[in-house]
């Protein structure tokens, strides 16, 4: 039965291609698009990807902050803060002029990312003082 099958199927096929005109181009063989694609990603997928890159640059930013506690002896965040401001402190302070101890800070700051060095105001000597000292 299937042989039967088979060769009424090839017979069909010869007819077929005996009708096409000896001009008309070759059938295009199909193939199968490699890689495959991928399936559409569900709507709440992508806010999850999310979700889970904020976490692990959370946890990444959370461990740097423990070393460098580690390795600067202290306790906590709060006290490596108040260490790191003294140090850009007495690096900038003796900058001269005013711009130049700004940019210095300025610089620390965005080294350490901003929320590490926490000076929101500074207020530097004037000119004609003798010695050099600077206000927070």
């Amino acid at each position: 039965m299937a042989t039967a099958l088979a060769s009424r199927v090839e017979s069909w096929v010869r007819d077929q291609a005996a009708r096409l005109p000896p001009w008309a181009p070759p059938l295009p063989v199909p193939r199968w698009p490699w890689p495959p694609p991928r399936a559409p990603a569900w709507p709440g997928d992508r806010r999850r990807q999310q979700e889970r890159m904020f976490r692990e640059e959370f946890e990444r930013r959370r461990i740097q902050l423990r070393e460098l506690c580690r390795a600067v002896r202290v306790d906590t965040v709060a006290e490596l803060q108040e260490l790191l401001c003294a140090m850009v402190l007495a690096e900038c302070v003796y900058k001269r002029p005013v711009s130049e101890m700004m940019r210095y800070i300025n610089k620390f700051k965005s080294d350490f990312g901003g929320n590490i060095i926490s000076l929101e105001r500074v207020q530097p000597s004037l000119d004609h003082v003798p010695h050099r000292y600077a206000l927070i």
